[in-house]
């Protein structure tokens, strides 16, 4: 029994604990692969120590958790991109609806001032 768990307790903390200030994906992966085999292997449910697996079931809480608050979070972002796009379109809309209207009131204040110099 103890043999059993010190090889794997040997497998994991060589395998299970990142390199100081590294998000590598590979150990993720790897980290990922390593739980699955310790899940699957050969021990028995009395080899395995009970605050283990309730561990096991915190830590997928709090993932599961985590990535739940993820989404929210760009969905709200995503809203607010979508918010400020809509906004950033009516002001160009209206500044182009603004710009026509001087251009046109440009020109009859410049066909205007074309007629009283062709008067004077």
């Amino acid at each position: 029994m103890s043999s059993s768990l010190s090889s794997d307790d040997g497998m994991m903390s060589s395998g299970s604990s990142p390199p100081p200030s590294t998000g590598c994906t590979a150990w993720r992966k790897r980290r990922r692969t390593d739980s699955v085999t310790h899940h699957t292997s050969s021990l028995s449910e009395e080899d395995v120590a009970p605050s283990e697996t309730e561990q096991d079931r915190i830590k997928r809480q709090r993932k599961e958790l985590r990535m739940q608050r993820n989404r929210l979070s760009a969905a709200r972002s995503r809203k607010r991109k979508e918010d400020k796009l809509e906004a950033l379109s009516k002001e160009n809309e209206s500044l182009r609806s603004e710009l026509k209207l001087l251009k046109s009131q440009l020109a009859l204040a410049t066909s205007k001032g074309f007629a009283a110099v062709l008067t004077n």
